[in-house]
């Protein structure tokens, strides 16, 4: 008999396909994304200390970063959506509850945003690339 996480990851590994590659700079934009999502994390954690000016800079900075790969994703044909939409909508969320004295809230939404990059680079599976029906591959 099998156990759940064997039944879990066949159910992943069998039903998915892979649709996520170096095409286009999708892999690639996916590990800045990570690394930034991280980054974004250690900024918006109680312990770090930083000002509400500094990182009111690095999450419109982030956010524009984005607007500009969801851009570069529609204008020019390239596979960046994925970095687009999490590099516009993570960091705006994290400000807003930043600025409404959540940043404990702010530090578990950013660990989710990560979770999922990390997921979406260790499968090699996007579920925002299979609605968009985007294959990188």
């Amino acid at each position: 008999m099998k156990t759940i996480k064997e039944r879990l990851l066949s159910l992943i590994e069998g039903s998915a396909v892979i649709n996520v590659g170096l095409k286009g700079g999708d892999l690639q934009t996916r590990v800045l994304t990570t690394v930034v999502v991280l980054a974004l994390i250690v900024l918006v954690s109680p312990p770090s200390g930083v000002s509400d000016a500094a990182l009111r800079i690095a999450t419109l900075a982030t956010a524009m970063t984005g607007v500009v790969f969801l851009m570069t994703g529609l204008v020019f044909a390239a596979r960046t959506h994925y970095a687009g939409i999490v590099l516009t909508t993570v960091p705006l969320l994290l400000k807003w509850l930043v600025s409404a004295e959540q940043r404990w809230l702010a530090v578990i939404l950013g660990i989710v945003a990560l979770s999922s990059s990390v997921l979406n680079l260790k499968t090699r599976q996007c579920g925002i690339n299979k609605l968009l029906r985007i294959s990188s591959v």
